[in-house]
């Protein structure tokens, strides 16, 4: 009642969302596994960034998790979900921009269906804002539309509304300049602080921000945040490749004993020389090694490479996110 009246989300709701078991966040898991990643990952860069500026970590995190979730209705027209197939070859260029800012809509109304917050909700109608989607747009003007009408850019922009709350802002920022890095052949830490920039500049000039009370000393501080999310992420600690290599680094030792999964040995001297190497703590490189052998525990395997080595990374990711929300580096 009180979360209506006054459009307010407690913090006790946002922590029963923030659980993975909502059956929203399984379902996401489920069928848009892409969507689910993705959306992890922005978690954590919203909630880093939130405490660089003193805004909400807990409601930017949260509203990350389900900004996306739009796209369950039509997952596999979206590029993290897509596969081997471009579901948008067979479409205009104008009928996939109706696609894509479909997910804005179709998430609000998933948002309200299961209750989420007036909070979560806001954040899910402006965290696109009234941005272009260049891809098509461009594709569009080039004269590939096969519909031959002159083009209407605004026909190719998100409805909006633009971000109207720091934390909003923080969920546009993180998820375009994620989504950016992808693209990123070799994403070192220069090149990801690189395309930051550019794209938090970009969308300041595109007026995305005039709304929410970001300052450009808050962006300053936002982008900070952001490059040292990524550092922990991107950088290559172990070369999967070179199994000899990672013995030097982190051990497993599965037991016999039904009671314990096994040991876990970590070289501290390469995780001090690794963590000096790649600019983050030592505790921080010193629990993504433990996180590393503990998947090994489990059964994951990298070696091979392929979908087997893609899965047990996304895996680590998400246990270095539950790391930095328990606090412990």
């Amino acid at each position: 009642m009180l979360e209506s009246a006054f459009r307010y989300t407690t913090d006790i709701k946002l922590l029963e969302l923030s659980r993975m078991d909502h059956p929203l966040l399984k379902e996401l898991a489920m069928r848009a596994p892409g969507t689910y990643h993705h959306s992890i990952v922005i978690g954590t860069l919203a909630e880093a960034g939130a405490e660089s500026i003193n805004a909400n970590p807990l409601l930017a995190r949260v509203a990350a998790y389900y900004h996306d979730i739009g796209k369950l209705k039509m997952p596999a027209y979206f590029i993290e979900n897509a596969g081997d197939e471009n579901k948008h070859d067979r479409l205009t260029p104008s009928m996939s921009s109706l696609v894509i800012t479909s997910h804005v809509k179709e998430g609000a109304e998933l948002a309200e269906k299961h209750r989420l917050g007036p909070g979560i909700i806001d954040i899910i109608r402006q965290h696109h804002g009234t941005s272009l989607i260049s891809f098509f747009y461009q594709k569009a003007v080039s004269g590939k539309d096969p519909d031959g009408k002159e083009v209407d850019e605004k026909s190719f922009r998100y409805p909006g509304p633009k971000p109207q709350t720091k934390e909003a802002g923080l969920v546009m920022l993180a998820d375009a300049i994620e989504a950016a890095s992808k693209t990123l052949p070799d994403p070192t830490p220069d090149r990801v602080q690189w395309l930051s920039q550019k794209i938090v500049n970009r969308i300041f000039t595109d007026g995305q921000l005039d709304e929410c009370e970001l300052t450009l000393k808050d962006l300053h501080s936002i982008t900070k945040s952001f490059n040292r999310v990524f550092a922990g992420i991107y950088h290559q600690r172990i070369d999967y490749p070179e199994p000899a290599q990672l013995l030097t680094e982190v051990l497993s030792f599965p037991m016999d004993d039904a009671s314990m999964l096994g040991d876990v040995v970590i070289s501290i001297e390469k995780a001090a020389l690794q963590a000096a190497r790649f600019g983050v703590t030592l505790e921080e490189e010193t629990g993504r090694l433990v996180a590393h052998g503990l998947l090994h525990l489990l059964g994951y395997d990298h070696v091979r490479g392929g979908r087997q080595a893609a899965k047990m990374k996304r895996a680590e990711e998400e246990l270095m996110g539950l790391f930095r929300r328990e606090g412990l580096f």
